[in-house]
């Protein structure tokens, strides 16, 4: 049996190089490949966009495409804290195309970027260690906001401010702008 996996542990290495999505001539980042993970950082995702005339308009889409990511990461790690404990409402997430949500949270960041050989280019965003709690206490304040009404008509108003209140914690000097505590 050891003798059928020796063969394998050897090419394993090559078999975990990955190419770029749009060319096999080269290889792509580590964080391209796979769950893109980036050390230090968390709710990572990656944006790109194909060739553009314009290289800084191609950064700033590329780059709104891989915050856009990050935001839903975000969200849906809200929603999977949120939903076991109000499991008779169907949560509903902000707009996150919304550049007024986008403003919220202020501090993901932009951790590398590749270009492909056919000039395609990836970015990967994330959240820095040091900003993961405010803005996780940011995105669970406003899918409460989104679902204020839901939740009072299922439990009550009282029990919206007992989840508002746990969800702010320690971090609610970070509350967003609209949020009343």
């Amino acid at each position: 049996m050891l003798r059928l996996l020796i063969p394998l542990l050897l090419l394993a290495p090559a078999a975990w190089a990955c190419d770029f999505p749009d060319s096999e001539r080269a290889s792509a980042p580590e964080w391209l490949c796979g769950e893109h993970q980036y050390e230090g950082a968390f709710h990572t995702a990656v944006g790109s966009k194909t060739r553009m005339p314009s290289i800084s308009l191609q950064n700033r889409l590329a780059g709104r495409d891989a915050v856009s990511g990050v935001l839903r990461a975000l969200f849906t790690d809200a929603v999977e804290k949120l939903q076991p404990q109000l499991s008779d409402v169907r949560l509903r997430v902000p707009d996150l195309d919304d550049i007024g949500v986008a403003k919220q949270f202020v501090g993901i960041t932009v951790l590398a970027k590749a270009k492909s050989p056919q000039r395609q280019l990836f970015v990967l965003a994330g959240v820095p260690e040091a900003e993961r709690q405010r803005l996780e206490s940011v995105a669970w304040s406003l899918l409460m906001l989104q679902n204020r009404d839901a939740i009072v008509a299922a439990r009550g108003g009282a029990a919206y401010e007992a989840l508002a209140a746990q969800s702010q914690g320690e971090g609610s000097a970070g509350a967003p702008d609209g949020v009343s505590e």
